[in-house]
This record gives structure tokens, sequence and C-alpha cells, in this order.
């Protein structure tokens, strides 16, 4: 079964952006800028909260549920990194301060984590998204 996505434009990115408390546009923005520069690509707004980079392979739809490559979410509460679900499977012991779903791990705040490692993961999972 195809999964069909609401995609809002990416020239709406900065004002969904800056919908978002100061912190989380300041994380929003870091995040942004590091997966526009591993991807090469333009962010899109997918359900109106989630950013994602790239466009995943028709093969990876059973793999993952997602149509881009990499992706975040900045809730209020924590913000969300969407990778694949085999990368996402890894233990991230130098990660810092964070918790995992399926496709997702999560963390409360960019302080919490190394963003050199986090930049690894992404590329890793990157690697493995375009090899399904």
């Amino acid at each position: 079964m195809t999964h069909k996505k609401k995609t809002i434009k990416s020239s709406l990115k900065d004002s969904w952006i800056d919908e978002r408390s100061l912190r989380r546009r300041h994380e929003a923005r870091i995040l942004s800028d590091l997966m526009m520069r591993l991807t090469n690509e333009e962010p899109k707004v997918y359900q109106s909260h989630i950013i994602g980079f790239g466009k995943a392979p028709i093969a990876s739809s059973r793999d993952n549920k997602y149509p881009f490559l990499i992706g975040f979410a900045a809730r209020q509460r924590q913000i969300a990194i969407y990778l694949s679900p085999k990368i996402n499977k890894k233990v991230f012991d130098q990660l810092g301060k964070h918790t995992k779903g399926v496709n997702c791990l999560y963390f409360q705040k960019i302080e919490d984590i190394d963003l050199m490692t986090l930049e690894d993961i992404l590329k890793e999972s990157l690697q493995e998204m375009k090899m399904l």
C-alpha cells in the first residue's frame, strides 16, 4: 500500500521554523543546515511538522514509511531525528542523552548530544537509505 504524504513547499520551511520557540528555532536551523549540507537537497515540510531531505527510493517504502532520506521534527518537548530503521537499531553510546523509537532518535535539546556523532549517524543512515 502506498502512503501519500502531504508536502508543503520548501519555501515555507522558514515560516515553519519561525513558529517554534526561540530555542527550537535555533536547534531547527542547526539541524536544517547540517542535513542540507549532507544531502545537498533543499528541505521540504511533510505533514506540517516534519522537515525532510532528499527523496527515498521507491523500494524503501517497505522499510521506511517516510518519503525522505533523513529528516527531523522540532517538537515542543523533544526533537525527533528520522533515520533508516537499520541504522536506528544500532547503539549510539557516543551521541549523548537520547532515546529511540522504531525510525527515530529523540533528544530534549541539542546541547544534550554530540553534533559530530550525530553527523556520522546521519551519513551512515543516508548511505543505508540510498542502498535500499
